[in-house]
């Protein structure tokens, strides 16, 4: 799908009742995932990107009522195609409740069951029971070449809580080995699969 039948799309579906039913995986490859997307997707393209405190009274109400719509449009096909899953990326985390802090990277599978086994193999030495050990599909993809990208920002996050433990003395051994665990299984799978798929 090109960007101008995306946008055709997502403009039908800024609207209460959306003039036509899409399926769940092109609803999932418009690209927004939550409801902050959505807001920022309508602020571009209805009121050129202009912040809150520069919009009108009626214009902020707009803002609000198409972006409440087009969330509730696509919501639903975007939980339900995370849960199925397909080939591409998915991201890895250690607990139930999905938050940046419980993030353990990202990884390329051909579908769910794979990416979970992948996720387990790597991650087990740092979340020791397997059932703790969570995966969100995020975005179609034909290769783990992408991977990199995902897990670039958190790698770096990692390494700069690293430096800030190492820094502390306060922070425990555990936290630092517990980081280092981290970045070397995101590294070690991100390497493998490329190195995998290049062959």
């Amino acid at each position: 799908m090109n960007s101008k039948e995306k946008e055709k799309i997502l403009f039908d579906l800024c609207r209460n009742t959306p003039q036509k039913n899409y399926a769940d995986d092109i609803i999932f490859d418009l690209g927004l995932k939550n409801k902050n997307d959505c807001r920022n997707w309508v602020r571009i393209n209805f009121y050129q990107s202009k912040m809150d405190d520069e919009l009108t009274r009626g214009q902020k109400s707009s803002l609000t009522k198409k972006t409440g719509w087009l969330w509730n449009n696509i919501s639903g096909s975007i939980y339900r195609q995370e849960i199925i899953g397909g080939k591409g990326i998915y991201k890895i985390f250690s607990s139930y409740v999905y938050k940046v802090g419980n993030s353990l990277g990202h990884l390329f599978a051909p579908d769910r069951v794979a990416a979970l086994t992948l996720a387990r193999l790597f991650f087990t030495h740092i979340v020791k029971d397997q059932k703790e050990i969570y995966i969100r599909f995020i975005e179609k993809r034909e290769s783990p070449m992408e991977l990199t990208r995902y897990n670039q920002e958190l790698i770096k996050d990692f390494e700069t809580k690293l430096d800030r433990n190492f820094k502390n003395q306060d922070e425990t051994a555990a936290r630092i080995s517990e980081l280092q665990l981290r970045i070397e299984s995101i590294k070690n799978l991100q390497n493998n699969q490329i190195k995998i798929f290049k062959k």
